[in-house]
């Protein structure tokens, strides 16, 4: 039996067949609606991310541990500019 079946070949299953088919149905259901609720959980997508990032900043650091030192750098710059800007806002209010 193939995993779309049109309905007259569902008709013609026996009980058992039928009960086979669908129990794979169901199966297939649920597998779908697991890979939709993975994919629109936001705080899930984000911690994968999150290590999936971690994992190639380790493998950077212990590769090129001069790119690294240069994007850990880059990244504090960028936070200070954005704190000072922050800063330099809240203070002309």
């Amino acid at each position: 039996m193939t995993p779309k079946s049109s309905d007259s070949e569902v008709g013609r299953l026996s009980r058992a067949e039928l009960t086979e088919h669908v129990a794979q149905t169901r199966a297939r259901l649920a597998s779908t609606l697991d890979a939709l609720e993975d994919k629109a959980n936001v705080p899930k997508q984000l911690k994968k991310g999150a290590q999936t990032q971690a994992v190639r900043l380790k493998k950077l650091r212990r590769e090129k541990p001069l790119v690294f030192a240069a994007v850990v750098v880059s990244g504090a710059v960028v936070a200070a500019g954005i704190l000072a800007l922050v800063v330099k806002s809240a203070t002309k209010r």
